[in-house]
């Protein structure tokens, strides 16, 4: 997993676009220019876990192994307790 803003083309899969997150702003103008001209393309920015077991330099693998757990502990998830 990358630390990295990446906007790829939805045609092929190339990298019209890429920078650090902490330059996400960048990403936001340039993504807003690409939908101006019509382009398809999908942008992916790291989210938190995945931010943060880079910082920690955690394995490929046990990073697979988290986010795999936090999507079924999401999926597992019974909401009751959110809908008071």
């Amino acid at each position: 997993m990358s630390k990295q803003i990446k906007i790829l083309s939805k045609l092929d899969n190339s990298i019209l676009f890429q920078c650090s997150n902490s330059n996400a702003k960048e990403a936001y103008e340039f993504a807003a220019k690409l939908e101006k001209m019509g382009i398809e393309f999908e942008f992916i920015k790291p989210g938190l876990p995945e931010t943060l077991l880079s910082e920690l330099s955690v394995s490929d693998e046990q990073k697979q192994e988290y986010i795999q757990s936090l999507d079924q502990e999401i999926h597992d998830h019974d909401d009751s307790c959110c809908h008071k």
